[in-house]
C-alpha cells in the first residue's frame, strides 16, 4: 500500500523470521516470510519473491488471524496471475487435532523438564 510506514524489525517479524529459520532447518525447504501489514515484504511482493525462486509448487502457510480468510487468498489469486507456473497450495485451516496434539506434547515435554523451555511465572 503507497504511503504506509513499515518496520523492518519488530518482536512478531522477528519471532517470524526465526521460526522460517527453524522450519527451513527441519524440513530442507526454502521459507519465504512475508507479512500482511506493519512489515515489509508484503503478501504480494513475498509470493512474488518466492516465485521468483523458480519453484513448480509453493504452499502457502498462516499462524492464522483475519487475515487468514480474505487477505491471503486474494493474495495467491493475484500471484496466481501473475505467476501461472507455479501451483499454489493454501495449508489453511490448520487442522485443530494436530495443533491440539502439538500443544499437548509441548506441554507433557515441559512437565517432564525434557526440553529447558519450561519457566515458572
Amino acid at each position: 500500500m503507497p504511503g504506509r510506514a513499515l518496520q523492518t524489525t519488530t518482536p512478531s517479524n522477528a519471532a517470524s523470521l526465526k521460526l522460517a529459520q527453524a522450519l527451513e532447518k527441519e524440513t530442507g525447504i526454502r521459507v519465504v516470510v512475508a507479512f500482511n501489514e506493519f512489515c515489509d515484504p508484503d503478501m504480494d511482493e513475498g509470493l512474488h519473491q518466492a516465485a521468483k525462486l523458480g519453484v513448480q509448487q509453493m504452499v502457502v502457510i498462516t499462524p492464522g488471524s483475519e487475515h487468514a480468510e480474505v487477505d491471503i487468498p486474494e493474495a495467491i489469486e493475484r500471484a496466481r496471475q501473475a505467476h501461472p507456473a507455479v501451483t499454489f497450495l493454501y495449508a489453511w485451516p490448520i487442522p485443530l487435532d494436530a495443533t491440539a496434539g502439538f500443544l499437548a506434547d509441548h506441554i507433557a515435554r515441559i512437565q517432564r523438564g525434557a526440553s529447558g523451555e519450561g519457566r515458572l511465572v
